[in-house]
């Protein structure tokens, strides 16, 4: 991810990130499926929506970052 965004407080960038750790650490321990790519652009989608930065270009990126963490939590 970009160290800054034009539109997205870093504060909420910050934000984004917990909130995606949390939701693919929920849903590791309730649901017996492997995460994959559908996953993580839900989660962006959700975690931009809630802290209103629905930026494209941040979304991008924050549904990249998603995979990345979903994919270090699976080969766990």
């Amino acid at each position: 991810m970009k160290r800054s965004y034009t539109y997205v407080k870093p504060e909420d960038v910050t934000a984004c990130k917990e909130l995606i750790g949390t939701m693919i650490k929920r849903d590791k321990r309730r649901c017996s499926y492997r995460l994959n790519e559908n996953d993580a652009h839900e989660y962006a989608y959700q975690a931009a929506k809630f802290f209103d930065v629905m930026q494209q270009d941040f979304r991008f990126d924050l549904e990249e970052w998603a995979l990345e963490e979903i994919r270090k939590a699976e080969s766990v």
